[in-house]
């Protein structure tokens, strides 16, 4: 059978359960993605914390929001502890950091209302599956499609709760924790680290149901974060266990990037299906656009056109307007083709 057939049949069997990753909320109109959100932040301190090749940052933590946010936390904690004065000093500033953030992610997500006619997509996820659904997105999104009618598990107690259904399983997290300023958050490169060195109930509950069902993760890029991290489980469990091939659950990854993407044979080496959204001639359309995007950008007069970050530089004004027109259209194609992936299955 052919892999959208397999994903069908998981899920007629109700044993199909999506992990929706930051890509999936980019689908509502002007929510940011990853290197959008780095880009934020930006307005707080004096390095640009963007993993954008136009932006000196870039050449020091490379694609790596995580190195970026660790950076942003640690100087924002710094500059909050010095700003309070002498009788602060024994505060933590990754802890002072990571409540500025916090802040900083409350104010962000609280823009987004629920709207019915640009939010058709988490609407068809929600409806689609009625169990559980796994994100380790921080936002409330799921949570909104839903009417906000269920509370969200992003802390061990809350596992006593997974008996509604659906249950939303944030798997790092959620921006509405108050406890001790979002210690469930896990947003930079001493979380990420934190979580590796040690079993967390999140990744006994995945476990447990990676043996018994089949995995979708969907809205995830080779760029995302998370992905490392989530892989690297997958692949432990799997090896630790010693599953036997034709008794390993199912991972589908619904997939962004083009066919011919050599990313992709990671994917296949760690046994995971992926399925592409992109169609042949969308595909070969969006290639063309990027020649001649590099073209255009290699011609200009600018001999730093693509390092430029001066604002006020017409060479860069323009380079960012071309490739925001080219995610645009990619976006509008992956919109599209989400939409009528779910509408399938």
């Amino acid at each position: 059978m052919s892999v959208i057939d397999d994903i069908k049949d998981s899920h007629i069997k109700g044993d199909l359960i999506p992990f929706v990753g930051a890509g999936f909320s980019e689908n509502i109109d002007g929510y940011p993605n990853w290197q959008k959100f780095i880009k934020i932040l930006e307005a707080d301190i004096n390095i640009k914390l963007s993993p954008n090749p136009s932006i000196v940052y870039y050449d020091i933590f490379g694609d790596d929001p995580l190195e970026a946010a660790e950076h942003y936390v640690w100087t924002m904690g710094d500059w909050s502890i010095k700003r309070a004065g002498s009788k602060f000093v024994a505060l933590k500033p990754l802890k002072e950091g990571k409540k500025i953030l916090l802040n900083k992610l409350k104010y962000l997500f609280s823009q987004y209302q629920y709207d019915s006619s640009k939010w058709n997509v988490h609407d068809k996820l929600v409806k689609k599956f009625n169990k559980t659904i796994y994100t380790t997105n921080w936002d409330d999104t799921l949570e909104k499609a839903l009417n906000n009618n269920l509370e969200p598990i992003y802390r061990p107690e809350h596992f006593r709760t997974i008996k509604t259904q659906p249950s939303i399983i944030k798997f790092h997290g959620h921006f509405k924790d108050k406890k001790d300023f979002g210690e469930s958050l896990i947003a930079c490169e001493t979380d990420y680290l934190k979580r590796l060195s040690e079993e967390n109930p999140f990744d006994i509950k995945f476990k447990n149901d990676l043996l018994h069902n089949d995995f979708l993760f969907i809205g995830y890029s080779f760029n995302d974060p998370n992905v490392k991290l989530v892989l690297y489980q997958i692949g432990e469990i799997m090896n630790r266990y010693k599953v036997q091939p034709k008794d390993k659950s199912n991972i589908f990854w619904l997939s962004s990037e083009y066919s011919d993407d050599k990313r992709v044979e990671m994917l296949t080496h760690r046994g995971i299906k992926p399925y592409f959204l992109l169609k042949e001639d969308q595909q070969l359309e969006l290639k063309h656009d990027e020649v001649e995007i590099k073209l255009k950008i290699k011609c200009r007069p600018c001999s730093f056109f693509w390092k430029c970050n001066d604002d006020n530089c017409a060479n860069y004004i323009e380079k960012e307007n071309i490739i925001s027109a080219f995610n645009t259209k990619k976006k509008h194609y992956l919109n599209i083709e989400i939409s009528n992936f779910l509408d399938q299955i």
